[in-house]
C-alpha cells in the first residue's frame, strides 16, 4: 500500500536501476531455447516449453535438438543456425515460420534466432495461432507486398511532418487493429508529447498531452534504439522464468519475448491497457520518438505484422530528416537574406575593431532576439533588452570558466547560471557566440520569458511509494492520467536549430574577417618594418655623408683663418666665424639625426631592472650641474622593478632631467621623479591625464616634474617635433631640439604614451606609461607598489 512518508533514494528500488536487459524471464505467449554447438544442443529453456511445444525442461536441457523435435523442424532450425553463424552483424536475426507437432496438434510459431553473447537464442512466438484463421488471413493480406507498397507510398505522399504523423497512426491502427495508436515525440529535455493520434471513440484522446522524462528511463530508450519493435501481448501476465535459474544472466536486448519491467506493467494497468506495442522512430542514431499502440484486451501481434510496422517505422525515420529540413526551409529562407546582408556589411569593416560589434542590430534580427550585446575585454555594447554592463562582464567571466561550446543557448539561463536571477525579470533566454575566449570577446542575444501552459497526462511529480516484494520500498507509477495543467514561467521561446546554425555561420564569418584583417595588418607591419629599415639605413648614410663635407668646410675655414689671419679685416673674421659655427651646427644636427635613427634600430629583449638604479645613474650623470645650480632632486622611493629596455629608459629620463635643469631660471629649482603602478584605481592616481590617456597595457606611469619656466599649452605638441626649439638657438644653453623627440620615440616603441601638464611659469610635468604588463612580463618576484608620490612639489 502507499506510504505517506517521503522516501530517500537510498532505500528505494528506482525504475532507472532495473536490469531490464537481463530480466531472467519471458512473456508467456512464447517459448525460448538457447542452442550450443553443431549439431545443436539445448542449454537453456523457458519453464513453459512443456505447455507450448510439449517437451519438459528436464527433457530439453542438455539434449540434442534432434532428440526433441521432428526432423523437418530440426533441419529448418539448423539451416537458420548456419546462416546466423555466417552473418558478421552481431545484431543479426534469422526469422522463419516453424510448424510443430505438439502432442498430436499442429501448431505454427513465428521463430526468431539471434545471438546473445556467445549463445544462440531461439524464440518461438505463439502469436501466429492456427486456431485464429481470421487473424491469420487478415495479417497475410495486410502485409502483402502490394499492401505494404501502398502504405509506404502514402507516407511518402504526406505533405510535411505533421501530415506524416497523422498518416502513420492511421495506417498502423488499420494494420494492427489496436484501439489507440499515437506518435510520441521526445522533447530536448527528455519528456514526451503525443503529437498525433488515432483512437476509438469510446476512449479519451491523449493528443497534446505531455509525459515526464521518467516515464521512459534512459536504459529503456537505449533498448528502443537497439530493437525497433516491442510487444506486450497481454497485460498483466505472469513472467516465465528461464532455466536453469543459476546460469549466468542472459541479455535479451534483441528479444521479442523479453519480459518487461513490472513497474511498466503496473503503469499500463493504471492506464487501463490490456496489450501494447511500440515502434521506434529514429533521426539518425537519435531516438526521435515512438509509435505507441494500446489495446483494451490482450492482443498478440504476428511477426509479419510486426515486420510491416517496423518497415513503416523505418520509412518514417528515413523521411524524417528531409521533412524536418522542409519544415525549417521557410524560416531558413527568411533568415538567409538577413545573414547575407550581415556578411556583406561585415566585409567592409572589422567586426570588433574598436571593442564593439558594429552589426548588433543585424544580429538582433538574425536570431529573433529581444536584445543583443557584445563584450570585448572590458568593453560592452547593448541594444534592447539586456543585463547592465557589470552583469554582462560577470556573465562573460562565467562563460570563460564553464562553457566550452562555440555557440551556447539556453531558454532558461537562471537554471544554469543562478546569477541571472538578478537580471531584469523579462530575460530568460540567452544565446552566446564565442569569438575569442582569450580576448574575452562574446556576442550575446537575449529573449524575454514567455508564460506557457503544458497539459500533462496526470501530475508528473506523482510517484507513490509502495512496499516492494523484496521487503524494501519502491516507487510506483502514478495512478491517475487525468489532464493536469501546468503554468511554466521564466522560460523563453526555444532557440531553433536554424538559428543556432546561423549563429555558427556568423561566428565563422566574424573569425574569417578578423583573421583577414590580422593578415592585412601583418602585411602592413612587414612593409612598415622594411620602410623603417630603409629609413634607418638612409639616416646612417645621410648623417655620415653630411658630416664629411661639413668637417672639410670646418677644417679648410680654420686653415684659411690661420693662414690669412694677419690680412683679414674684422668683417672677414666675422664671416669666417659664422662659417665655422654653421659647420659645427650642421655636424651636431647630423649627430642628432643619427641618434634618432638608432632608437629602436636594434632588436631588444625586455628584461627586469630596478628603476632606482636607473634614476641613480641619471643623477650621477648630472651631478656637477645639479650641484652647481643647487637643484633639489626629489625621488619618491622605493621605485618599482620594471620590465623593458633599461638603457633606453635611462636615456629618456636623462633627456627629461636635462631639460628640467636647463629650462629653470628660478631661485629654488627642484626636480621630482616618481612611478605610480597602474593597479591603483583611476580616482587614486595623481593626474587627470591618466583618465584621458588610458595606459592599461603598461605596468606603471613614470612622472618627471619640475618648477621651471613651463610650456604654453598651444605648444605642447610642438615640443616633440624633431629639431623644434621653442626659444632662440642660443637661449637656455642652446640644443638640437631632439631630446623630447627621442623621449617620445622610446616610450612609443614600448607601447606607451607621453603627456605634458604645464603652464608658463608654473613648471612642467611629463608622464608616460612604461613597463610590460603582468600578462606579458617575464617571470619575476612580485614587488611592493611604491608609496604614492605627491601631486605637486611641497612648499
Amino acid at each position: 500500500m502507499s506510504e505517506a512518508a517521503p522516501a530517500g533514494p537510498d532505500d528505494l528500488v528506482l525504475c532507472h536501476q532495473e536490469p531490464i536487459r537481463v530480466p531472467g524471464s519471458i512473456q508467456p505467449h512464447g517459448a525460448l531455447l538457447t542452442l550450443d554447438g553443431t549439431p545443436c544442443v539445448v542449454r537453456r529453456a523457458s519453464a513453459n516449453v512443456a505447455a507450448l511445444i510439449g517437451i519438459t525442461t528436464d527433457e530439453a536441457l542438455g539434449s540434442p535438438l534432434s532428440a526433441l523435435l521432428e526432423a523437418p523442424a530440426v533441419a529448418m532450425i539448423e539451416q537458420a543456425v548456419g546462416a546466423l553463424d555466417a552473418d558478421v552483424d552481431e545484431r543479426a536475426t534469422q526469422t522463419f515460420v516453424l510448424d510443430l507437432d505438439v502432442q498430436g496438434t499442429r501448431r505454427r510459431f513465428d521463430a526468431a534466432l539471434y545471438r546473445s553473447g556467445t549463445e544462440r537464442v531461439l524464440e518461438l512466438d505463439g502469436a501466429r495461432d492456427a486456431d485464429r484463421p481470421d487473424d491469420e488471413r487478415a495479417s497475410a493480406e495486410a502485409t502483402s507486398v502490394s499492401s505494404l507498397r501502398a502504405l509506404v507510398q502514402r507516407l511518402h505522399g504526406a505533405r510535411g511532418l505533421a501530415a506524416m504523423c497523422e498518416t502513420i497512426v492511421g495506417e498502423v491502427r488499420t494494420l494492427t487493429g489496436f484501439d489507440r495508436v499515437m506518435v510520441y515525440r521526445f522533447h530536448p529535455d527528455g519528456h514526451g508529447e503525443v503529437v498525433a493520434e488515432s483512437v476509438i471513440d469510446t476512449w479519451s484522446p491523449y493528443l497534446g498531452l505531455h509525459y515526464p522524462e521518467s516515464d521512459i528511463p534512459e536504459q529503456a530508450r537505449e533498448l528502443y534504439r537497439l530493437n525497433w519493435t516491442r510487444c506486450i501481448a497481454e497485460v498483466p501476465y505472469v513472467p516465465v522464468p528461464i532455466l536453469p535459474a543459476d546460469a549466468p544472466a542472459l541479455d535479451l536486448s534483441l528479444s521479442q519475448l523479453r519480459s518487461v519491467s513490472p513497474i511498466h506493467i503496473e503503469y499500463l494497468v493504471n492506464m487501463g491497457v490490456g496489450a501494447s506495442m511500440s515502434i521506434s522512430l529514429l533521426d539518425g542514431g537519435r531516438l526521435w520518438g515512438l509509435i505507441a499502440c494500446h489495446h483494451g484486451q490482450p492482443r498478440p501481434v504476428p511477426a509479419d505484422t510486426r515486420a510491416a510496422c517496423e518497415l513503416l517505422g523505418t520509412t518514417f525515420s528515413l523521411l524524417l530528416p528531409s521533412l524536418e529540413a522542409t519544415a525549417e526551409a521557410t524560416a531558413a529562407a527568411e533568415l538567409r537574406d538577413v545573414e547575407r546582408r550581415l556578411l556583406t556589411e561585415m566585409a567592409d569593416a572589422e567586426p570588433l575593431a574598436d571593442g564593439t560589434f558594429i552589426h548588433l542590430p543585424n544580429l538582433n534580427e538574425l536570431v529573433a532576439a529581444d536584445g543583443v550585446a557584445s563584450v570585448s575585454g572590458r568593453e560592452t555594447q547593448r541594444i534592447g533588452l539586456s543585463p547592465d554592463d557589470g552583469a554582462l562582464l560577470a556573465f562573460a567571466a562565467w562563460l570563460d570558466d564553464h562553457v566550452e561550446d562555440d555557440v551556447f543557448a539556453s531558454a532558461s539561463i537562471a537554471d544554469v547560471y543562478p546569477a541571472a536571477s538578478d537580471w531584469p525579470d523579462a530575460i530568460a533566454g540567452v544565446l552566446v557566440i564565442e569569438i575569442s575566449r582569450a580576448r574575452g570577446q562574446y556576442l550575446m542575444a537575449f529573449r524575454q520569458a514567455q508564460e506557457t501552459h503544458v497539459r500533462w497526462a496526470g501530475r508528473p511529480d506523482e510517484k507513490p511509494v509502495v512496499a516492494a516484494e523484496s521487503g524494501g520500498r519502491r516507487l510506483s507509477p502514478r495512478r491517475s492520467f487525468a489532464t493536469w495543467n501546468e503554468s511554466v514561467k521564466g522560460v523563453s521561446l526555444p532557440w531553433q536549430a536554424i538559428e543556432l546554425r546561423c549563429a555558427e555561420t556568423l561566428r565563422r564569418a566574424t573569425l574569417t574577417m578578423i583573421v583577414g584583417r590580422a593578415e592585412e595588418v601583418s602585411r602592413l607591419a612587414r612593409e612598415l618594418e622594411r620602410s623603417r629599415e630603409h629609413l634607418h639605413a638612409f639616416a646612417h648614410i645621410a648623417a655620415h655623408d653630411l658630416k664629411e663635407p661639413l668637417r672639410g668646410i670646418g677644417n679648410y675655414t680654420t686653415f684659411l683663418a690661420e693662414d690669412l689671419g694677419d690680412v683679414l679685416d674684422a668683417d672677414a673674421r666675422r664671416k669666417i666665424d659664422t662659417i665655422l659655427r654653421l659647420a659645427d651646427r650642421g655636424s651636431a644636427l647630423a649627430d642628432a639625426l643619427l641618434e634618432v635613427a638608432e632608437i629602436g634600430g636594434a632588436d631588444r629583449h625586455p628584461e627586469p631592472f630596478a628603476l632606482d638604479e636607473v634614476v641613480d645613474a641619471v643623477i650621477e650623470m648630472f651631478a656637477p650641474e645639479l650641484e652647481r645650480r643647487a637643484v633639489d632632486i626629489r625621488v619618491a622611493r622605493p621605485l618599482p622593478t620594471l620590465v623593458g629596455d633599461r638603457s633606453q629608459l635611462e636615456q629618456a629620463i636623462a633627456n627629461l632631467v636635462g631639460n628640467a635643469i636647463k629650462y629653470n631660471d628660478g631661485a629654488d629649482p627642484w626636480i621630482e621623479i616618481a612611478a605610480e603602478p597602474l593597479a591603483v584605481r583611476p580616482e587614486d592616481r595623481s593626474a587627470d591625464w591618466i583618465e584621458e590617456h588610458p595606459l592599461d597595457r603598461r605596468s606603471h606611469v613614470i612622472r618627471v616634474s619640475d618648477n621651471g619656466i613651463g610650456i604654453p599649452e598651444k605648444q605642447h605638441d610642438d615640443v616633440f617635433r624633431l629639431f623644434k626649439r621653442l626659444h632662440e638657438r642660443e637661449g637656455y644653453g642652446g640644443g638640437s631640439g631632439i631630446g623630447l623627440t627621442i623621449v617620445k620615440r622610446i616610450v612609443e616603441l614600448q607601447g606607451g604614451q607621453v603627456s605634458i601638464a604645464a603652464t608658463p611659469g608654473g613648471g612642467t610635468t611629463f608622464r608616460f606609461g612604461y613597463g610590460d604588463p603582468p600578462d606579458r612580463a617575464p617571470d619575476r618576484a612580485p614587488v611592493r607598489a611604491p608609496d604614492r608620490a605627491p601631486d605637486r612639489a611641497p612648499d
